[in-house]
């Protein structure tokens, strides 16, 4: 990935979230001063704070919330009406309210399954509560969110993150028979896509992530055949926290967007067609491609990018494809994500889906794709026990 790490090295120390007020204590210390821990808008019944007092004062959450939708980061009220619908569900990882879930959520919601960390779909509003009281539950962490991106003409929301130091909470995760390093802190990765109704409740949820370290343990033959993160590799992820996350008004022209939407929606049509040639177009040389699930060394360079999708499709016969794709205000970054249909080398037929961020040099050609996947029916028989 072209990231550089920031320049500030500082490193939380410490950090205690106190449900009740819903505040945060903590004299956490960031990375930079574009790795500001701050919240744009969030759950408006609570009074967030920004706990970094090495680079920001402490704020109330009234005084972010006012600024970002004073903004002209959003094009119309749906959209600001959006961004902040957005906000925050992504939120609810860092408030722990489950009562936002209620309020946040239609009563047939579905949070569908990723293949790895979810087996199978969660319909339903308990079912959807239930989903996030387990995770508070089983672990402390520290969540940052890096970047999102919206699509107002089919109201749906992509929010890309970090969980920090995810421990598993004694007594809650453990299994007999696991080595310690199952317990150590995992560094989780994370792309969620959500769709909206016409009230901006959610209705459609789903969440990509990387396996922490006891899930990997504990469910898979080989926990090195999946990606596991490092305190490192997410500390340089601070150079993509995007501006919409910090109340800035920063954004880019309309024909700017549109343009790379649909070099989004280029970049999403070679996971169909299995041509990898429109990559000469909209990436740049020298770009990197990393799978965080399942690679560990990622793709460098387009014409490798390309060789790898061309050895995808010898093995694969998409027979169609199902896609989103939105973008941040900025234009810096859009997301896509897919489902695709089709028949594996072996014969079996198979959904292939996955998420993708898509982060734009300056000269707007993409430099760098953050990929999520689920996995093929073959491969789900060789991961897990």
């Amino acid at each position: 990935m072209h990231l550089v790490k920031a320049a500030c090295s500082c490193t939380p120390v410490a950090r205690v979230f106190i449900p009740r007020t819903g505040s945060i204590r903590s004299p956490t210390r960031c990375y930079s001063s574009a790795y500001k821990f701050t919240r744009s808008v969030l759950l408006s019944q609570s009074d967030i704070s920004v706990p970094c007092v090495a680079h920001a004062r402490r704020l109330p959450l009234r005084t972010l919330t006012a600024r970002a939708l004073s903004t002209g980061s959003m094009a119309t009220v749906d959209g600001k009406r959006l961004f902040e619908a957005l906000t925050k569900i992504d939120g609810l990882l860092l408030t722990q309210d489950l009562s936002g879930v209620d309020k946040l959520f239609t009563n047939d919601s579905i949070f569908r399954s990723d293949g790895i960390t979810l087996p199978t779909d969660l319909k339903g509003l308990e079912a959807v509560r239930g989903y996030y009281e387990q995770y508070f539950k089983q672990y402390a962490y520290r969540h940052v969110p890096i970047a999102q991106g919206m699509n107002e003409e089919r109201k749906i929301g992509f929010a890309f993150s970090v969980e920090e130091k995810v421990t598993p909470t004694p007594g809650m995760t453990e299994q007999p028979g696991l080595p310690e390093e199952a317990s150590e802190p995992s560094y989780i990765w994370s792309l969620a896509k959500y769709e909206f109704t016409e009230d901006l409740k959610c209705k459609d949820a789903t969440l990509y992530r990387q396996m922490g370290k006891d899930e990997m343990y504990a469910r898979l033959k080989n926990p090195d055949k999946v990606t596991q993160s490092t305190k490192e590799d997410s500390a340089l992820l601070a150079k993509l926290r995007g501006p919409e996350l910090e109340g800035s008004d920063k954004t880019a022209d309309t024909a700017t967007l549109k343009q790379r939407m649909a070099m989004a929606r280029e970049f999403s049509e070679i996971w169909t067609t299995g041509d990898p040639s429109p990559a000469d177009r909209i990436l740049a040389e020298d770009m990197t491609s990393q799978d965080v699930i399942f690679s560990s060394s990622g793709t460098k360079g387009r014409d490798a990018w390309k060789k790898m999708i061309s050895g995808v499709f010898e093995g694969w016969t998409s027979h169609g494809q199902k896609n989103d794709v939105a973008i941040t205000p900025d234009g810096g970054k859009a997301f896509v994500s897919w489902t695709n249909e089709g028949v594996e080398k072996t014969g079996d037929h198979n959904l292939l889906s996955g998420m993708s961020m898509l982060v734009f040099n300056k000269a707007g050609k993409i430099a760098d794709v953050i990929a999520f996947r689920s996995p093929l029916e073959s491969e789900k028989a060789t991961l897990f026990k």
